[in-house]
């Protein structure tokens, strides 16, 4: 029987993997010129941290569910 690989996620590092590219490409994207249209402001700390977790969540999401 052939052994089991670990999961995209796990060979990722996981959530906290994955948090630490999220809070490394937000700044960057909000700080693009090009992109200003999508980062109005004022925005509340709570807006941003919810736009933080939900990128979170999506990505880890998404390799979940490409290791099955």
């Amino acid at each position: 029987m052939p052994e089991k690989t670990a999961s995209l996620y796990a060979r990722l590092g996981g959530y906290g993997a994955i948090a630490a590219v999220v809070d490394d490409l937000l700044p960057r994207l909000r700080g693009d010129s090009r992109l200003d249209r999508f980062w109005t402001s004022p925005r509340s700390i709570d807006t941003n941290n919810r736009e933080r977790q939900l990128a979170i969540d999506f990505i880890a999401a998404v390799f979940v569910a490409h290791s099955r």
